[in-house]
C-alpha cells in the first residue's frame, strides 16, 4: 500500500512540473508570436502608406490586439477613401504579419458644375447665364486631404479655391480658403465685387461629430447707377460706390449620423452654426446670426422607397444692411421660383422641404477599359434613375419678430409642388438631378390655390 501510495505521488510530482513547462513554453511562445512584426499594405497607388498607417493606428512592435486590429479596419473604411477594404493577419514563427489590401476609388472628381438661368437684373425682368465648373480632389497628396476649385463665367464671374487638412493621427483637423466674386444685383441697379477668405480649426469630438472655430475677413464694394429726379439730361448717369470691410467669426457644431454621407436612406444629420461681425463690422451693422440645417431620413412605404426631409433656418437680431439680405428661390431652397423671387430685405427666413424617393431603373454595369486604366474602381460603373416627389416651403421676414407673426402681414412666404427625376452614379458619388416644380402664386390663399408656370430646376448633386 505504502509502494502504490508514493508512486502516485511521483507521478502527480511529474505531472504538476510538466505542466508548468508547457505552460512556461506556451507563454513564451506567446510572448514572441505577440509583437507585430510587419505591417503590409497593398493596392494603394495615390493614397500614401503612411496615411494608412495612421487611419489604421496599429504599427509594427505594437502587442498584437485583434479588438485593435478590427478598429483599424472600420476606421480605414469610415475614411470613404477606398471602395474595398481587408485586413488580415497571417501567424508566423516570429510573430504576427498582418496585411492590408485596399481598392482606391477615383478620387479627382467634378463639383459644382452647371449653368444658373436668371430672369432678373438691376430689378428688372433680363434673361442672363451663369456658368460654373469646379473639381474637387478628395484624396489631394494622398493624404486625406481635400483640394477645391471652382470658376464661374459670363455675368457674373468669379473663382474660389478651398484645401482641407485633417492633423493625422489626431482628431484636429484645418480648412483654409480665399474667394473672389463679380456679379449683378437681381433687386438693385447695382454691380458687385466680393473677396473674402477663411480659416478655421477643429476637432472630431463625440461619434460622428465636429466641432470648430473660425475667422472669415471679407470685403464688399457695391457701385450704384441712377439717375437724380430733377435732371432733365436722361442721359445723365450718377455713380455711387459703397465699400465695406467686415472680419467674421464663428462657431460651428456638425453631426452625421446618416448611414451614407452620399444618397443616404436612414439616420439624421445636424449643422449649427453661430456667426457674428462683432470683431470688427465697418459701417455695417454688428448681428449675431444663426444657421441651421437638420435632416431626417427613414424607410419609404416599400422597401427600397425613402423619405427624406429638410429643416432650415437664418435668424439675426439685428439689421444686416442691404449687402446680407438674402432671398428663397431655386434649386437649394424654395424650387418652383426662379432665383432670389422670394423676400423682400429678409434677415431671417425659415426653409421645409420633403421628398419621397423611389427607384425607377437601375442599368446594367458599363465596362470601359480606358477608365480601368485610370483606377480600378472604374472598371464597372453602376447607375441608376430615381423619381421624387417634391414639396418645399420657406417664410422670410425682415425682423425676427416678424417671422413667427401668424398674421404673416409683414412676411413673405413659398409654396412649391412637383416632380424630380435623379441620375446616380454611386463610383463617382455624383448625380445629375431635374426638378419640375410648381410655385404658389404669392397672392393667393390656400383656399384658393393658383400656381406659377411650372419652373425646371438643373444642378449637380443632391442637397438632400
Amino acid at each position: 500500500m505504502h509502494k502504490k501510495t508514493l508512486e502516485l505521488f511521483f507521478f502527480i510530482l511529474f505531472a504538476v512540473e510538466y505542466s508548468i513547462q508547457a505552460t512556461t513554453s506556451d507563454i513564451s511562445a506567446q510572448s514572441s508570436n505577440g509583437i507585430i512584426k510587419s505591417i503590409n499594405i497593398h493596392g494603394n497607388k495615390v493614397t500614401k502608406t503612411e496615411t494608412i498607417k495612421l487611419i489604421f493606428g496599429v504599427n509594427e512592435g505594437d502587442l498584437y490586439d485583434s479588438i485593435k486590429v478590427n478598429f483599424g479596419e472600420l476606421c480605414l473604411e469610415s475614411t470613404n477613401l477606398f471602395s474595398k477594404t481587408d485586413v488580415f493577419t497571417l501567424f508566423k514563427e516570429d510573430g504576427p504579419h498582418i496585411y492590408i489590401m485596399v481598392t482606391e476609388k477615383f478620387y479627382l472628381l467634378p463639383s459644382d458644375i452647371g449653368g444658373e438661368l436668371y430672369n432678373r437684373k438691376y430689378g428688372k425682368r433680363e434673361v442672363w447665364w451663369r456658368l460654373q465648373l469646379g473639381v474637387e480632389h478628395i484624396n489631394f497628396r494622398g493624404k486625406m486631404e481635400r483640394l477645391r476649385t471652382s470658376i464661374s463665367f459670363w455675368d457674373a464671374r468669379g473663382a474660389a479655391l478651398t484645401w482641407y487638412k485633417p492633423l493625422l493621427p489626431s482628431s484636429w483637423y484645418i480648412r483654409t480658403g480665399a474667394s473672389v466674386n463679380y456679379y449683378p444685383d437681381l433687386n438693385q441697379n447695382s454691380n458687385n465685387i466680393r473677396t473674402s477668405s477663411i480659416l478655421s480649426v477643429g476637432r472630431k469630438t463625440f461619434k460622428n461629430s465636429s466641432i470648430s472655430l473660425g475667422l472669415q475677413p471679407s470685403f464688399t464694394r457695391e457701385t450704384f447707377q441712377y439717375k437724380k429726379a430733377f435732371e432733365t439730361d436722361s442721359e445723365t448717369v450718377f455713380i455711387d460706390t459703397f465699400k465695406a470691410y467686415e472680419l467674421y467669426s464663428d462657431i460651428a457644431w456638425l453631426s452625421d449620423f446618416r448611414n451614407s454621407s452620399y444618397d443616404p436612406s436612414r439616420g439624421w444629420y445636424l449643422y449649427t452654426r453661430i456667426k457674428s461681425n462683432h470683431l470688427y463690422s465697418g459701417f455695417n451693422n454688428a448681428y449675431l446670426q444663426f444657421n441651421t440645417n437638420f435632416r431626417l431620413y427613414h424607410r419609404g412605404f416599400f422597401s427600397k422607397d425613402k423619405f427624406a426631409y429638410r429643416m432650415g433656418a437664418v435668424l439675426r437680431n439685428n439689421e444686416a444692411g442691404r449687402l446680407y439680405w438674402f432671398y428663397y428661390g431655386d434649386a437649394g431652397t424654395v424650387r418652383g421660383y426662379s432665383r432670389s423671387t422670394l423676400g423682400y430685405r429678409s434677415n431671417n427666413g425659415i426653409l421645409l422641404g420633403i421628398e419621397y424617393k423611389f427607384p425607377i431603373y437601375s442599368f446594367p454595369p458599363l465596362r470601359l477599359q480606358f477608365l480601368n486604366a485610370i483606377s480600378e474602381a472604374l472598371a464597372e460603373i453602376r447607375y441608376h434613375v430615381d423619381g421624387a416627389l417634391i414639396f418645399d416651403y420657406g417664410r422670410l421676414s425682415g425682423n425676427l419678430k416678424d417671422l413667427f407673426d401668424l398674421s404673416g402681414k409683414k412676411t413673405e412666404s413659398g409654396t412649391g409642388v412637383g416632380l424630380g427625376l435623379r441620375i446616380i452614379a454611386p463610383d463617382f458619388t455624383r448625380s445629375v438631378c431635374f426638378d419640375l416644380v410648381w410655385g404658389k402664386h404669392l397672392n393667393t390663399k390656400w383656399n384658393d390655390l393658383k400656381f406659377y408656370t411650372p419652373v425646371m430646376h438643373f444642378y449637380l448633386d443632391m442637397f438632400y
